[in-house]
Order: structure tokens, then sequence, then C-alpha cells
């Protein structure tokens, strides 16, 4: 009768120890993924693309003088996956992130939407490649988030072109 008065008197605080560490978040695994391309990306004419967890920037090249093209908040992305549910055939990381818009260089309008897809993502003797495309099709942004994943794709005609890149 004893043993089972000490087994109800163990699991009454060891239940109340998994609720206080639940509530902590301590037994979830709180690892969030990170952006597998942030960095500045130099093309071969010069142009460049910074990217950070939360921004964006893209510049073109005129004789060595850089100049602004687009820049936003990233506000989202995703890793090894393209969006509107498409896929390629793609050797090295890829993956896609939405940039909201917030200069009007380039085509593309304050607080508009677009993609950037990455591919052929690679290191190889201490220098990390990648191909991008910032989708484009006749300046046509979007208004949500959700509508630029959904369709700026390349069924849509707007990933036709990459540019390669050095990681600096």
């Amino acid at each position: 009768m004893k043993n089972t008065k000490l087994k109800r008197g163990l699991l009454l605080p060891f239940l109340s120890l998994l609720l206080l560490l639940n509530s902590c978040n301590l037994l979830e695994n709180n690892e969030t993924e990170s952006l597998s391309i942030t960095g500045i990306w130099v093309d071969a004419y010069g142009g460049k693309i910074e990217v950070t967890e939360d921004l964006y920037s893209s510049y073109w090249s005129n004789n060595g003088t850089l100049t602004l093209s687009h820049k936003g908040e990233i506000v989202s992305f995703t890793n090894n996956s393209l969006n509107g549910g498409e896929s390629e055939n793609i050797t090295g990381g890829y993956g896609y992130l939405v940039i909201k818009y917030d200069t009007e260089n380039g085509g593309a309008g304050s607080g508009k939407y677009g993609i950037l897809r990455w591919k052929s993502l690679t290191t190889t003797s201490n220098e990390t490649t990648m191909s991008y495309s910032e989708g484009f099709n006749d300046s046509v942004y979007f208004d949500t988030e959700e509508e630029a994943i959904s369709g700026m794709t390349n069924a849509s005609g707007y990933f036709n072109f990459y540019s390669s890149t050095t990681k600096e």
C-alpha cells in the first residue's frame, strides 16, 4: 500500500514539472531555419545583391558605378523549395524569398511584392556561387505576399533569366 501512495506522490510533481517545461518552450526545438543566401553577391558585370535575414538590395553597375535598382524587406523565405508548387531538376541549394519593395526603381512599385529565386548554390575551393533571378514579367508585381507566391512563377514567364554570382 505504501508503494502505491509513493508512486502517486511522485506522479503529481513529475507532471507539474513537464507542464512547466512545456509552458517555457524548453521541450520544443526552437531552432529557426536561416536564409541560406545571406551576404553580398557580385556578378561578372560588377552588379551586386545584398541579402540579410530581413533586407534585400539589388544594384546594377554602369562602368563600375553602382546604382540601386531594387530594395525591400524580406517578408518570408523557403530554402530547398520553389514557390507556386513548381519544381526543377536543380544541383546545389535552391529556394525563394518574398520581397516587399520599398523603392520604385527598376519597375517594382513601392509596397508591391515580388519573388527572388536562387539555384545551384554551391561552395567549392573556398568560393560560394549561385544563380538567381528576381522574377520579372513586364513590370507586373503583386499586392500581397500570397499573390506573389502563387502568381510569380516560371510557368507565368517570370524566371526566364538567371544571373551567376559569387559571394564576397
